[in-house]
């Protein structure tokens, strides 16, 4: 198995494992051996590809009848309280999204790869968080990072009396319905 990322940092941080090798390269430039992958996968960073390369390069090294898979998730969902502070807080945020991020937020809806698309079930994330784990998740957020440096302010601890009062008290379950697509190499 071959897994790449273009950034070293995360590379660091995978789990060593005999039978995986980690290579620091571009999804455009995989050097990899032409039509030798069965299967390609994405997890969360579609988005940031120049899709155009990435689809030459996935012709390139899937085999016939090869499956490129790619998912995403978006918004949490905790409970009908919470996801309407969400909803709030993402409004307040909305201006500070990368562009490329609209593709993730509208469900790879617009990701058209040279291939054909074959059905996949629903799947779904999940947690038992407490609150600060989920403030924690919301910090990590890009749009919230550039957020606070274009303001100077922790938008998160603004929002956090509202959360606090929306969410139950300990562990509650939070939800992120992931956006699958598979497409096969004919």
């Amino acid at each position: 198995m071959i897994a790449t990322d273009i950034s070293k940092e995360l590379l660091a941080l995978a789990p060593p494992h005999p039978r995986i090798f980690y290579h620091e390269v571009s999804a455009e430039e995989s050097g990899i051996e032409p039509e030798s992958v069965d299967l390609i996968t994405v997890a969360q960073a579609l988005h940031w590809f120049d899709l155009s390369r990435f689809w030459a390069e996935v012709m390139r090294v899937l085999k016939k009848g090869g499956v490129l898979a790619f998912w995403g998730y978006n918004w949490p969902v905790v409970e009908p309280g919470v996801d309407r502070v969400l909803e709030d807080f993402k409004s307040v945020i909305s201006s500070s999204w990368p562009e490329r991020s609209a593709v993730l937020h509208g469900g790879y809806n617009s990701i058209r790869p040279p291939l054909e698309e074959i059905s996949s079930p629903a799947f779904e994330a999940s947690a038992q968080w407490e609150l600060d784990d989920y403030l924690a998740h919301l910090r990590s957020w890009s749009a919230t990072r550039y957020y606070g440096e274009r303001t100077g302010e922790d938008v998160t601890k603004q929002f956090q009396p509202a959360f606090a009062d929306a969410w139950r008290d300990g562990r509650v379950a939070v939800k992120w319905p992931l956006i699958l697509r598979v497409f096969q190499k004919k």
